[in-house]
């Protein structure tokens, strides 16, 4: 994969890759809300794509301070988004661990009691 990018302009382009993805993350999320799973599929691929040039773009890229914590609110946002998005896809997954041990209820209670201990 070949980048054509300014020279002196890679960490703007980075950061603006970064919020294209934060904000497909977004559009994810509200296809997620309205069960338009293949919308969220189509979605999923467009940011794997840019993620990508994110990874290459990171390689040999240093960032100052203001740079990465831009960059780093960005991947909160995408990792907030990923978990709401995983709750809507998978509600079993939030059913089960509220029965194992540790899941903030502070008990063991349920079918699954003493297994893991």
């Amino acid at each position: 994969m070949v980048l054509e990018i300014e020279a002196g302009n890679e960490a703007a382009h980075l950061l603006d890759r970064c919020e294209n993805v934060a904000n497909i993350s977004a559009w994810m999320l509200a296809a997620a809300r309205q069960s338009e799973w293949a919308e969220v599929e189509r979605l999923t691929g467009a940011a794997g794509l840019i993620i990508n040039e994110v990874r290459i773009l990171s390689i040999s890229l240093t960032l100052t301070a203001e740079e990465r914590k831009r960059k780093l609110a960005c991947m909160q946002r995408i990792l907030a988004n990923d978990a709401k998005i995983r709750q809507l896809s998978e509600p079993w997954l939030e059913r089960v661990t509220r029965w194992l041990p540790g899941s903030g209820n502070g008990t063991a209670d349920g079918p699954f009691e003493g297994m893991l201990r």
